[in-house]
């Protein structure tokens, strides 16, 4: 069905215009030059293709992104980005026991795959057959909201993104709708600009825990980007980072220094192909650029403690360097300003 902007009138899905009030329904201003929507709005469309109607929306709409779901889909009905399923797309979304079901209780065959069992459900069904069998019933995006969805698909990206919520969404969206939308990197690219600006400002103030997540983050987006190297440096420097004893307000507390398990996997992977000289080289090089005032380690060691962890040894790994920085003393007071 599509709803008349102007009247609320629900009109065939072919219809050009409204039966009710004769108001054009496909029209200009459901263009993105023309339309000024909020960033939540897109992450609504994206998020309601493929919901069951009558079903409850994720909860962070509400508390993340402040917003009515249920307005949100008011409003994207009447504009046209969102419309029901049709029958094919609700035997589609039925599961394969759903369709042998429906065959059976009409005495039909039920071998074959799923799309010979819809096939059949289609030819020997009725409309109302159908409908009763399979009473669910789906949002999905018209084209218009599909199309509208791909040109901000930057906003989406950002969603699904924790790592990007250092700044603000609205920012970034700004930045974006400045830019050439046509460039498939520019989202990373704006997001990594954003966030070497974090960066930067973290280091002055000698926030090297902060540092380090923005860091972390980075190398999450290069790894996006399908920068393997370049996110594969990020993470170096995090290592460099865990194994100095450097915190937050220029501190220095050595019996803090871990390997975080979660990063080993991701290094791994994107060593793969890579000998461990290379990688040594690349270690060096990474501890060279970050330049910290003060670690607990020299890079000598912390790579040999790196190529043990993904050699399997995580754990016996942190037990040496929780044995050894137990011995060291932490500064009580800030180290000076670099």
């Amino acid at each position: 069905m599509v709803y008349c902007q102007n009247c609320g009138t629900k009109n065939d899905d072919s219809s050009n215009f409204c039966i009710e009030c004769g108001n054009k329904l496909k029209n200009e201003l459901n263009t993105k030059a023309s339309f000024d929507l909020e960033p939540v709005y897109i992450i609504f469309l994206e998020r309601a293709n493929g919901h069951r109607v009558g079903t409850n929306f994720p909860g962070y709409f509400k508390y993340q992104y402040e917003s009515d779901a249920h307005l949100l889909l008011k409003e994207a009905i009447q504009n046209n980005h969102l419309k029901e399923s049709n029958l094919s797309y609700i035997l589609e979304k039925a599961t394969v026991n759903d369709l042998k079901e429906s065959l059976k209780r009409h005495d039909l065959k039920v071998s074959g795959r799923k799309k010979e069992l819809i096939q059949r459900i289609q030819n020997n069904l009725s409309e109302e057959m159908i409908k009763t069998d399979f009473s669910a019933s789906y949002y999905v995006l018209t084209s218009e909201g599909s199309n509208l969805v791909q040109e901000n698909d930057h906003i989406v990206y950002y969603h699904k993104s924790q790592y990007l919520y250092v700044f603000p969404l609205e920012k970034y969206h700004e930045l974006l709708k400045e830019q050439n939308v046509e460039d498939k990197n520019l989202k990373y690219d704006l997001a990594l600009k954003l966030l070497d600006k974090y960066a930067i400002n973290y280091r002055k103030r000698g926030d090297w825990g902060l540092y380090r997540n923005i860091l972390l983050s980075m190398a999450n987006v290069y790894q996006d980007k399908k920068d393997d190297l370049t996110s594969l440096d990020n993470y170096l420097k995090v290592i460099n980072i865990d194994l100095s004893g450097l915190s937050n307000s220029n501190m220095y507390w050595p019996n803090t220094c871990i390997l975080a398990p979660g990063l080993i996997p991701r290094i791994t992977k994107l060593t793969s192909n890579l000998d461990d000289i290379y990688l040594e080289k690349k270690y060096y090089s990474c501890a060279k650029e970050l330049n910290l005032p003060k670690t607990a380690f020299k890079k000598e060691e912390s790579f040999k403690y790196l190529i043990q962890a993904m050699q399997g040894d995580l754990e016996g790994v942190n037990s040496i360097i929780k044995d050894k920085t137990s011995k060291m003393k932490s500064n009580l007071k800030p180290l000076n300003n670099l």
